[in-house]
Formats: C-alpha cells, sequence, structure tokens
C-alpha cells in the first residue's frame, strides 16, 4: 500500500511544494556544510594529534638516551668508588 498525497501533507499548489523542496534542499546544504566544517575540524586535529605524537616520541629518545647516560655514569662512579676503596686499603690498611 503506498501513501497518498494526504499522508505526506504535502500542499496543493506547484508553487508551494517547489518552495517547501527548495526549503528542504537549503536546510540539507546547510547541514551539509555543517558536517564539512566538522570534518575539517576533525582532520586539523589529527594533524594536531601527529604532531604531538612526533614531540612525545622525540621525547622518548631523549629520554631513553638520558637514561642510558645515566647508567653509564653510575657504572663508572661504581668503578671509582672500587679504585678509591683499594686505595684506601693500600694506604691505611682494611677498615675494621
Amino acid at each position: 500500500m503506498g501513501m497518498s498525497q494526504d499522508d505526506l501533507h504535502l500542499p496543493d499548489d506547484v508553487e508551494q511544494l517547489k518552495a517547501m523542496i527548495a526549503g528542504r534542499d537549503e536546510a540539507i546544504a546547510g547541514r551539509d556544510e555543517a558536517i564539512a566544517g566538522r570534518d575539517e575540524a576533525i582532520a586539523g586535529q589529527a594533524v594536531a594529534i601527529a604532531g604531538r605524537d612526533e614531540a612525545i616520541s622525540q621525547h622518548e629518545t631523549v629520554i631513553a638516551a638520558l637514561h642510558e647516560t645515566i647508567e653509564q655514569q653510575l657504572r663508572k662512579l661504581e668503578g671509582l668508588q672500587q679504585q678509591l676503596a683499594r686505595l684506601l686499603r693500600k694506604q691505611y690498611g682494611p677498615q675494621k
């Protein structure tokens, strides 16, 4: 069973019908424009996020290098402490 013209609440006058269609077309165009604006905003946010991800990645690389440097310095310090302990034992004998 199809819908009758009464079921759609369409105007009888052709000009009114054309105006109604034009109004709906205008509303759809407005929605399309709003969607395009949101898509553009989302794309901009995606670019910003990608930039932040890149910066985070660079910071992680720097932090990893700093950790490695700290580890090397700690090993060097440990070696120097052992060397100092040997020198002190040689000069003053074992500590009691």
